[in-house]
């Protein structure tokens, strides 16, 4: 497993970054489904893809305008996308979305009095990886 150095990991959606991720992960699958069928005239076999779903889930330290932060971040909230495992700078790994939306969202207090807002996004449109540039 690699270890990450330099800036901190972040997330920018609809225009606005969050810094001070906990945690995060993101998640690419594709599906395809097999259709058989047997008639008269044989069998039939068909390939049908059933699309993809991509997910990105973070934990976000809340501070400060913690309400501010909750509020843009609702369930159903749309915007665009862009994560960064260490710091949005030049040749380091950059995840995109040309379109997002906020899947879940909850807010916990740990045992240490820390505020957290895990929050989960599905990513539509075009989804990319990348070099920050």
């Amino acid at each position: 497993m690699a270890k990450f150095k330099g800036d901190k990991a972040s997330f920018t959606f609809g225009g606005t970054v969050y810094e001070c991720l906990t945690n995060w992960s993101y998640s690419g699958t594709a599906s395809q489904n097999r259709i058989r069928c047997s008639g008269s005239s044989g069998a039939v076999e068909h390939d049908v893809d059933s699309g993809t779903e991509d997910t990105f889930t973070a934990d976000h330290l809340l501070e400060g305008a913690s309400a501010t932060v909750a509020a843009a971040l609702l369930r159903n909230t749309t915007g665009t996308f862009e994560a960064h495992a260490e710091g949005d700078s030049t040749g380091v790994a950059e995840l995109t979305a040309t379109s997002a939306r906020v899947t879940s969202m909850s807010i916990t207090n740990t045992p240490d009095s820390l505020t957290i807002l895990s929050v989960t996004f599905g990513l539509t449109g075009t989804v990319a990886i990348g070099a920050a540039t």
